[in-house]
């Protein structure tokens, strides 16, 4: 007799939808709120999740990155560590896009998303500005496959 095991079901039978936003008791916030939490702890998430991420200041000084953000971007850790943003933004449209997208972050106060396609890549942007540090977080999702499946 065989022991059949499911190891994460996508969603229910007759249910075409994920729970995206689940909490948890390290993360008591739900995804979308984190962002909105002062408890700067929560930062940490950024690290741990394995989101690629870019760190700025509003002055465009660059403060923090992750190895997965260079994997994407064509800049490198040199320029990253002595250019400021409106310099590397010169460099490639991606890192344009992520200027543009900074700024209105910066001038909303809010979240704001971008999307950015090429040939090859789709990449979601989400600039999160922390108004009281005056910093803002650009987080970059690859949807690069989802693009690929699409096609099909």
């Amino acid at each position: 007799m065989e022991n059949h095991h499911t190891y994460g079901q996508g969603a229910p039978r007759g249910n075409n939808s994920m729970a995206a936003d689940q909490t948890t008791e390290q993360y008591r916030y739900r995804s979308h709120e984190i962002w909105k939490s002062k408890d700067n702890n929560n930062m940490k998430y950024l690290e741990q999740i394995g989101i690629p991420f870019i760190k700025m200041d509003y002055q465009y000084n660059v403060l923090k990155w992750n190895q997965l953000f260079l994997d994407i971007v064509d800049v490198s850790k040199k320029d990253l560590s002595y250019h400021r943003l409106n310099d590397l933004a010169d460099q490639s449209f991606l890192m344009e896009t992520i200027y543009d997208l900074m700024n209105e972050s910066v001038e909303s106060g809010e979240l704001e998303e971008e999307y950015y396609e090429d040939k090859e890549f789709i990449f979601h942007l989400r600039a999160l500005p922390l108004e009281d540090e005056e910093m803002v977080y650009v987080l970059i999702e690859d949807r690069s496959l989802q693009k690929q499946f699409e096609n099909y």
